[in-house]
């Protein structure tokens, strides 16, 4: 019988320092919960930044996340202060300035996708399990922006395309894998 429990739920999501940051802040940060298997890999007691994580398991979606070879130095960041590209680049790199947050490892097997936990707890899941409950969480962190003002887009250049690259590259693969709402 497969452990199969993986579930993740926002507690709490807002604006880095409350409403008078959200035209300038363009990632929604707050407290999630995650469950794999039996074990609580998530406890809502790190003020999290909710967009970044929301991208980085979107990247899940396709791709392994071990410990050999990590898409990212940590899966759900406290912070996310700048998006880093360069010139050929199609994906942006959210640079962050602590090692703080969560990191369980992702590597699809088939049809399955196992979630090893850092005290190396393995559960086994269905990626159309797995993908539903990213695409979930996605459409909730979605329902927050919609219900928010207009958000200042970045001036120079450089951070307008990260910006574009970030919303380019999360509209896509949540398309992608929009089925398993």
């Amino acid at each position: 019988m497969l452990n199969s429990t993986f579930e993740i739920e926002i507690i709490e999501i807002g604006w880095y320092n409350g409403e008078k940051s959200a035209p300038y802040d363009r990632c929604a940060h707050g407290y999630l919960k995650v469950i794999i298997g039996t074990e609580i890999v998530v406890k809502p007691d790190l003020w999290l930044n909710i967009s970044a994580s929301g991208l980085h398991l979107l990247r899940t979606l396709e791709s392994n996340h071990t410990k050999e070879n990590q898409l990212f130095r940590i899966l759900l960041p406290t912070d996310g202060h700048h998006l880093n590209h360069l010139p050929e680049d199609e994906c942006v790199t959210i640079e962050t300035e602590m090692d703080n947050g969560y990191n369980w490892w992702i590597e699809h097997d088939n049809s399955y996708v196992n979630l090893t936990t850092e005290s190396n707890t393995i559960t086994k899941i269905k990626i159309e399990e797995y993908s539903e409950q990213i695409i979930q969480f996605i459409n909730k962190i979605e329902e927050f922006f919609s219900k928010d003002i207009k958000k200042t887009i970045p001036e120079s250049e450089y951070d307008h395309k990260g910006y574009l690259m970030f919303k380019k590259e999360w509209r896509k693969t949540k398309n992608k894998f929009e089925k398993y709402k």
